[in-house]
Protein backbone atom coordinates (compact mmCIF):
# COMPACT_ATOMS: atom_id res chain seq x y z
CA UNK A 1 0.00 0.00 0.00
CA UNK A 2 1.52 3.27 -1.00
CA UNK A 3 0.75 6.52 0.74
CA UNK A 4 1.83 9.78 0.53
CA UNK A 5 5.64 10.82 0.22
CA UNK A 6 5.96 14.17 1.47
CA UNK A 7 5.33 14.93 5.67
CA UNK A 8 2.98 17.42 4.87
CA UNK A 9 0.36 15.26 3.58
CA UNK A 10 0.32 13.16 6.54
CA UNK A 11 -3.39 14.74 8.31
CA UNK A 12 -2.87 12.61 11.90
CA UNK A 13 -0.98 11.51 14.40
CA UNK A 14 -1.31 7.74 15.18
CA UNK A 15 -0.91 6.54 19.22
CA UNK A 16 -0.04 3.22 20.09
CA UNK A 17 -0.72 1.43 23.78
CA UNK A 18 2.08 -1.21 23.66
CA UNK A 19 3.78 -3.30 26.21
CA UNK A 20 0.75 -5.55 26.11
CA UNK A 21 3.44 -7.78 25.72
CA UNK A 22 6.24 -5.62 24.44
CA UNK A 23 6.99 -7.53 21.43
CA UNK A 24 3.59 -6.03 20.00
CA UNK A 25 3.97 -2.93 19.25
CA UNK A 26 7.10 -3.48 18.27
CA UNK A 27 5.90 -5.47 15.54
CA UNK A 28 2.82 -2.94 15.33
CA UNK A 29 5.53 -0.56 14.38
CA UNK A 30 7.19 -2.42 12.14
CA UNK A 31 3.99 -3.22 10.28
CA UNK A 32 3.19 0.22 10.00
CA UNK A 33 6.45 1.41 7.99
CA UNK A 34 5.19 -1.76 5.62
CA UNK A 35 1.97 -0.36 5.10
CA UNK A 36 3.20 2.94 4.52
CA UNK A 37 5.42 1.61 1.64
CA UNK A 38 8.39 3.07 -0.04
CA UNK A 39 9.10 6.66 1.03
CA UNK A 40 11.95 9.10 -0.65
CA UNK A 41 12.87 9.59 2.79
CA UNK A 42 12.38 9.73 6.99
CA UNK A 43 9.87 12.57 6.13
CA UNK A 44 7.61 10.52 4.35
CA UNK A 45 6.82 8.58 7.47
CA UNK A 46 3.95 9.42 9.28
CA UNK A 47 4.28 10.74 12.70
CA UNK A 48 3.41 7.92 15.70
CA UNK A 49 3.42 7.99 19.49
CA UNK A 50 3.95 4.77 21.67
CA UNK A 51 3.23 4.38 25.39
CA UNK A 52 4.78 1.38 26.56
CA UNK A 53 3.08 -0.30 29.86
CA UNK A 54 3.98 -3.48 30.05
CA UNK A 55 2.82 -3.06 33.74
CA UNK A 56 -0.70 -3.60 32.68
CA UNK A 57 -2.05 -6.52 34.58
CA UNK A 58 -2.15 -9.53 32.09
CA UNK A 59 -5.94 -9.57 29.96
CA UNK A 60 -6.22 -12.72 30.04
CA UNK A 61 -5.56 -13.65 34.06
CA UNK A 62 -8.39 -11.20 34.28
CA UNK A 63 -10.83 -12.48 32.59
CA UNK A 64 -10.00 -15.59 33.92
CA UNK A 65 -10.41 -14.45 37.15
CA UNK A 66 -7.12 -14.61 38.19
CA UNK A 67 -5.96 -11.14 38.49
CA UNK A 68 -6.25 -7.34 39.06
CA UNK A 69 -8.13 -5.30 36.09
CA UNK A 70 -5.76 -4.11 33.02
CA UNK A 71 -8.53 -1.19 32.32
CA UNK A 72 -6.55 1.56 35.06
CA UNK A 73 -3.76 1.12 32.78
CA UNK A 74 -5.37 1.15 29.64
CA UNK A 75 -7.19 4.19 30.18
CA UNK A 76 -3.85 5.93 31.78
CA UNK A 77 -2.14 4.84 28.70
CA UNK A 78 -4.99 6.59 26.16
CA UNK A 79 -4.81 9.47 28.13
CA UNK A 80 -0.96 9.53 27.75
CA UNK A 81 -1.17 9.46 24.52
CA UNK A 82 -4.01 12.07 23.92
CA UNK A 83 -2.11 14.61 26.17
CA UNK A 84 0.77 13.67 23.75
CA UNK A 85 -0.87 15.15 20.85
CA UNK A 86 -2.00 11.89 19.04
CA UNK A 87 -5.01 12.33 16.67
CA UNK A 88 -6.23 8.86 17.53
CA UNK A 89 -5.20 5.68 19.10
CA UNK A 90 -4.93 1.55 18.82
CA UNK A 91 -4.13 -0.94 21.11
CA UNK A 92 -1.51 -3.61 20.14
CA UNK A 93 -3.44 -6.29 21.64
CA UNK A 94 -6.80 -7.94 20.68
CA UNK A 95 -7.58 -9.57 23.77
CA UNK A 96 -7.36 -5.63 25.37
CA UNK A 97 -10.26 -4.91 23.22
CA UNK A 98 -12.87 -6.00 25.66
CA UNK A 99 -12.15 -3.31 27.75
CA UNK A 100 -12.28 -1.15 24.17
CA UNK A 101 -15.81 0.53 25.39
CA UNK A 102 -14.53 1.24 29.15
CA UNK A 103 -11.43 2.71 27.88
CA UNK A 104 -13.47 5.03 24.99
CA UNK A 105 -15.75 5.89 27.86
CA UNK A 106 -12.81 7.42 29.52
CA UNK A 107 -11.19 9.45 27.25
CA UNK A 108 -11.81 11.72 23.78
CA UNK A 109 -8.76 10.18 22.07
CA UNK A 110 -10.97 8.37 19.18
CA UNK A 111 -9.62 4.59 19.13
CA UNK A 112 -9.25 2.31 16.36
CA UNK A 113 -11.04 -1.08 16.94
CA UNK A 114 -8.59 -4.07 15.64
CA UNK A 115 -11.36 -6.81 15.89
CA UNK A 116 -14.06 -4.90 14.13
CA UNK A 117 -11.25 -3.89 11.48
CA UNK A 118 -10.72 -7.38 11.01
CA UNK A 119 -13.46 -8.59 10.67
CA UNK A 120 -14.00 -6.17 7.88
CA UNK A 121 -10.53 -7.01 6.19
CA UNK A 122 -12.06 -10.84 6.39
CA UNK A 123 -15.01 -9.59 4.78
CA UNK A 124 -13.92 -8.49 2.17
CA UNK A 125 -11.57 -11.43 1.35
CA UNK A 126 -15.29 -13.06 1.45
CA UNK A 127 -15.03 -15.24 4.61
CA UNK A 128 -17.97 -16.27 6.31
CA UNK A 129 -17.07 -18.98 7.92
CA UNK A 130 -13.92 -17.64 10.26
CA UNK A 131 -10.87 -19.55 12.23
CA UNK A 132 -9.68 -18.11 15.64
CA UNK A 133 -6.53 -18.49 17.19
CA UNK A 134 -6.79 -16.52 19.91
CA UNK A 135 -6.06 -16.49 24.16
CA UNK A 136 -8.40 -18.06 25.86
CA UNK A 137 -9.52 -14.63 27.66
CA UNK A 138 -10.17 -13.79 24.54
CA UNK A 139 -12.20 -17.16 23.81
CA UNK A 140 -14.09 -17.07 26.94
CA UNK A 141 -15.41 -13.58 26.37
CA UNK A 142 -16.34 -14.27 22.84
CA UNK A 143 -15.08 -10.94 21.69
CA UNK A 144 -14.87 -11.63 17.67
CA UNK A 145 -18.34 -14.08 17.38
CA UNK A 146 -20.18 -11.29 19.61
CA UNK A 147 -18.46 -8.03 17.18
CA UNK A 148 -19.52 -10.61 13.85
CA UNK A 149 -22.99 -10.58 15.32
CA UNK A 150 -22.80 -6.47 15.48
CA UNK A 151 -22.15 -7.01 11.40
CA UNK A 152 -23.65 -9.49 9.81
CA UNK A 153 -25.37 -12.45 11.57
CA UNK A 154 -24.29 -14.89 8.69
CA UNK A 155 -20.41 -14.71 9.68
CA UNK A 156 -19.85 -18.26 12.30
CA UNK A 157 -16.45 -17.70 14.17
CA UNK A 158 -15.08 -21.35 15.14
CA UNK A 159 -12.01 -21.72 17.47
CA UNK A 160 -10.55 -24.56 19.96
CA UNK A 161 -12.93 -24.31 21.95
CA UNK A 162 -15.77 -25.49 19.67
CA UNK A 163 -14.19 -28.77 18.85
CA UNK A 164 -13.76 -32.00 21.29
CA UNK A 165 -11.18 -32.00 23.46
CA UNK A 166 -10.86 -28.36 22.34
CA UNK A 167 -10.00 -27.05 25.98
CA UNK A 168 -7.19 -29.28 25.80
CA UNK A 169 -5.44 -28.38 22.46
CA UNK A 170 -6.00 -24.32 23.73
CA UNK A 171 -4.19 -24.67 26.87
CA UNK A 172 -1.14 -27.23 25.40
CA UNK A 173 -1.08 -25.72 21.89
CA UNK A 174 -1.41 -21.92 22.24
CA UNK A 175 -1.69 -20.74 25.72
CA UNK A 176 1.34 -22.56 26.91
CA UNK A 177 3.23 -20.93 23.23
CA UNK A 178 2.25 -17.24 24.12
CA UNK A 179 2.76 -17.49 28.11
CA UNK A 180 5.40 -20.58 28.61
CA UNK A 181 4.65 -24.25 29.81
CA UNK A 182 4.04 -23.04 33.61
CA UNK A 183 1.06 -20.21 32.24
CA UNK A 184 -1.39 -22.75 34.66
CA UNK A 185 0.45 -21.74 37.71
CA UNK A 186 0.32 -18.16 37.34
CA UNK A 187 3.81 -18.14 36.09
CA UNK A 188 3.85 -15.77 32.52
CA UNK A 189 7.95 -15.49 32.58
CA UNK A 190 8.27 -17.98 29.43
CA UNK A 191 6.58 -18.58 25.76
CA UNK A 192 6.77 -15.89 23.18
CA UNK A 193 5.80 -13.05 24.77
CA UNK A 194 9.24 -13.52 26.33
CA UNK A 195 10.98 -13.27 23.17
CA UNK A 196 11.40 -17.46 23.38
CA UNK A 197 10.68 -19.58 20.58
CA UNK A 198 11.35 -23.05 21.81
CA UNK A 199 9.90 -24.37 24.86
CA UNK A 200 12.89 -24.80 27.46
CA UNK A 201 11.30 -28.26 28.81
CA UNK A 202 10.54 -30.05 25.52
CA UNK A 203 12.90 -27.93 23.49
CA UNK A 204 9.55 -28.11 20.76
CA UNK A 205 9.55 -24.87 18.85
CA UNK A 206 6.51 -23.20 20.21
CA UNK A 207 5.69 -22.62 16.15
CA UNK A 208 4.88 -26.52 15.95
CA UNK A 209 2.45 -26.39 18.38
CA UNK A 210 0.90 -23.00 17.03
CA UNK A 211 1.08 -24.97 13.39
CA UNK A 212 -1.18 -27.89 15.03
CA UNK A 213 -3.62 -25.62 16.42
CA UNK A 214 -3.88 -23.56 12.95
CA UNK A 215 -4.08 -27.17 11.28
CA UNK A 216 -6.88 -28.49 13.54
CA UNK A 217 -9.26 -24.89 13.15
CA UNK A 218 -8.54 -25.07 9.45
CA UNK A 219 -9.64 -28.60 9.24
CA UNK A 220 -13.36 -27.06 10.27
CA UNK A 221 -13.72 -26.18 6.65
CA UNK A 222 -13.29 -22.65 7.10
CA UNK A 223 -12.51 -19.86 4.62
CA UNK A 224 -9.65 -18.58 6.32
CA UNK A 225 -8.02 -17.98 10.13
CA UNK A 226 -7.34 -14.40 12.32
CA UNK A 227 -4.42 -15.35 14.27
CA UNK A 228 -6.16 -13.12 17.08
CA UNK A 229 -3.05 -12.78 19.55
CA UNK A 230 -0.54 -10.20 18.44
CA UNK A 231 2.44 -12.91 19.03
CA UNK A 232 0.91 -15.54 17.37
CA UNK A 233 2.23 -13.86 13.70
CA UNK A 234 5.94 -13.74 15.41
CA UNK A 235 5.88 -17.55 15.19
CA UNK A 236 3.50 -18.48 12.32
CA UNK A 237 4.26 -15.66 10.24
CA UNK A 238 1.44 -14.11 8.04
CA UNK A 239 -0.35 -14.49 4.88
CA UNK A 240 -0.56 -18.38 3.50
CA UNK A 241 0.96 -20.72 6.19
CA UNK A 242 1.35 -23.96 4.68
CA UNK A 243 -1.76 -23.74 2.17
CA UNK A 244 -3.72 -22.63 5.62
CA UNK A 245 -4.86 -18.71 4.55
CA UNK A 246 -4.21 -16.63 7.48
CA UNK A 247 -5.16 -12.58 8.74
CA UNK A 248 -2.98 -10.70 10.99
CA UNK A 249 -4.84 -7.96 13.15
CA UNK A 250 -2.10 -6.19 13.72
CA UNK A 251 -1.19 -5.80 9.50
CA UNK A 252 -4.63 -5.04 9.08
CA UNK A 253 -5.09 -2.51 12.22
CA UNK A 254 -2.02 -0.57 10.57
CA UNK A 255 -2.87 -0.22 7.34
CA UNK A 256 -5.98 1.33 8.35
CA UNK A 257 -4.32 3.51 10.81
CA UNK A 258 -1.77 4.74 7.85
CA UNK A 259 -5.58 5.40 5.64
CA UNK A 260 -6.39 7.71 8.68
CA UNK A 261 -3.26 9.27 9.21
CA UNK A 262 -2.90 9.77 5.38
CA UNK A 263 -6.60 11.86 5.34
CA UNK A 264 -8.59 8.78 3.18
CA UNK A 265 -10.73 7.69 5.95
CA UNK A 266 -12.55 9.74 9.19
CA UNK A 267 -11.15 9.15 12.31
CA UNK A 268 -13.06 6.30 14.65
CA UNK A 269 -15.41 7.14 17.08
CA UNK A 270 -14.95 10.86 16.45
CA UNK A 271 -15.93 12.50 19.90
CA UNK A 272 -18.96 14.78 19.67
Amino acid sequence: MSQATESSQWRGRIGIIGGLGPHAHLEMERRLLAAVGPVTGDQGYPSWIVVSIPETPDRTAYLLGDGPSPVPDLIDGARRLEAAGADFGLIACNTAHVFLDDIRAQTRLPMLDMVQETLAAAGCLGWTRIGLLATTGTLRTELYPRAAARTDSEIEVISLLDLIDGARHQDELVMRSIYGSTWEDGDHSGGIKAGLTHDPQSGKPYADALHEALALVAAEGVDGVILGCTELPLALGRGTVGSIETLDPVDVVAREAVRIAGGNRELPNKPS
